[in-house]
């Protein structure tokens, strides 16, 4: 592959991919409808309603949510300062800049959690440990995964399981205190529960708590409430830490939020919360090392006070423990962790696909200047150590920030339905080698989808 760069080149529409991808999907990475060109000139007026932000108008209208600048500057009058508050009610002009605008009708792409395997969901595994926290609340209503998951709505908030309370009254967020507690049970015990904003704590520090117990109550104040993993110590959320990349709400990436405000709101999902609306836009930061992701929580069947049980025989994507084997062996394990982290099947096989035609699926493989699974031209230090089993994981992780690179081809990316042509687009629009497709290894890209 070549060398990569800051920048992002869109793909020219010149040429036709082996494996007869449609060529007018390059340019921005949506379809366009020539029949509708004569609309899509026309100006264009969009009103705010509850649950929406300018980066998922922007992915709507305008075809990527890196347009939403864009839109901010073309209604900065009607928005206020602050680009991350618009307000139900507002009317937006739609304006995307010198990015193509999308027909007056959206498209739309519901969320949806990753893909599961055979054996136990993740609901299954949390039964009988966790709850709904918002199971009492009135208009409960998902907005958007940032920091960590933000909702409207009212009435009381509840403990997700047996915990103790570490803090109630943090300081330095809008509209109320941030408060935090420590799950003691279930698959999660050790880890930190944040709710910050429009809350309003009814507990105390060092109280104990049931699963099901109001500790809160929330309500309508203008900002919603935000809830996610949070870290030990301090009024912060887990993402916060060089941990988890050190993002706060000063560097937020537009769209899709953060890997660990994903990692929580799956876990919601599992316990019947609906998913937010960005939860399928490509996120920034990363897991910490060693985490156990949310779509991998042990299986155990002990009741809420119990201890926690032990890991699952048959996990869902995600779940094995990453650990290197002989490289042909790595494509299962490397798809199911791309699985994991938002990748359809077809998309993660796809991945795979490339990946055997630079590497062989060998994260210690090196030549000609570049090195590792996806050939990293220079080969940057630390990718390659000569620990598989740590090498693995560190470019896994790496992989996830190199295709955030080219973010606005992941919704193309996950759209097909065949591994085939996701391999194309992955070497067309992500890795673009010198020879084109000449990283693109069909046969293994339809292997691995069959296998997973």
């Amino acid at each position: 592959m070549s060398a990569v760069t800051g920048g992002v080149v869109l793909a020219t529409m010149n040429h036709t991919p082996p494996h007869g991808i449609p060529t007018v999907f390059r340019a921005t990475g949506y379809v366009v409808r020539d029949n509708h060109h004569a609309d899509a000139q026309a100006e264009q007026f969009y009103t705010v309603v509850p649950g929406d932000w300018l980066a998922k108008i922007a992915q709507n209208y305008c075809g990527s949510y890196r347009d939403w600048p864009a839109l901010y500057d073309a209604n900065r009058q009607t928005v206020g300062p602050d680009p991350n508050l618009i307000r139900s009610g507002q009317r937006l002009r739609i304006d995307c800049g010198d990015a193509a605008q999308a027909p007056a009708t959206p498209q739309t792409t519901s969320a949806s959690p990753p893909q599961t395997a055979s054996g136990p969901t993740l609901a299954a595994t949390t039964q009988g440990f966790y709850v709904n926290p918002f199971s009492e609340v009135a208009n409960l209503a998902a907005e958007r995964i940032d920091q960590g998951a933000d909702f409207g709505g009212s009435g009381p908030v509840l403990a997700i399981g047996n915990a103790v309370i570490t803090e109630t009254n943090g300081g330095g967020w809008p509209g109320g205190p941030f408060m935090s507690y420590r799950l003691t049970s279930g698959p999660f015990a050790g880890r930190y529960v944040y709710l910050a904003e429009n809350i309003t704590p009814t507990v105390s520090v060092g109280q104990t708590v049931q699963a099901g117990q109001q500790i809160a109550t929330m309500f309508d104040g203008g900002t919603g409430i935000e809830t996610g993993w949070a870290a030990p110590a301090g009024f912060q959320p887990l993402s916060q830490t060089p941990a988890a990349g050190s993002i706060s709400g000063a560097n937020l990436p537009p769209g899709g939020g953060t890997a660990i405000a994903k990692d929580f709101d799956t876990f919601l999902h599992s316990l019947g919360v609906p998913l937010a609306p960005n939860y399928s836009l490509p996120s920034g930061g990363f897991l910490p090392a060693g985490w156990q992701p949310a779509t991998a929580a042990p299986a155990t069947t002990a009741p809420a006070a119990s201890s926690p049980g032990g890991a699952s025989s048959d996990p869902v994507p995600g779940a094995q423990a990453v650990v290197a084997g002989a490289p042909s062996q790595n494509y299962v394990t490397i798809a199911r962790f791309l699985m994991a982290h938002g990748y359809t099947r077809a998309a993660a096989a796809g991945i795979v696909g490339c990946i055997a035609g630079e590497s062989a699926g060998n994260p210690e493989s090196v030549g000609s200047g570049g090195g590792g699974l996806i050939g990293w031209t220079p080969l940057r230090p630390g990718l390659v150590t000569g620990n598989p089993t740590v090498d693995l994981m560190t470019q896994l992780n790496a992989i996830l920030t190199y295709n955030d690179a080219y973010s606005q081809f992941v919704p193309l990316l996950n759209s097909v339905s065949s591994p085939v042509d996701a391999a194309d687009i992955y070497s067309m629009d992500f890795e673009r080698p010198a020879v084109q497709y000449s990283d693109v290894r069909a046969n293994m890209a339809q292997q691995v989808y069959n296998s997973i």
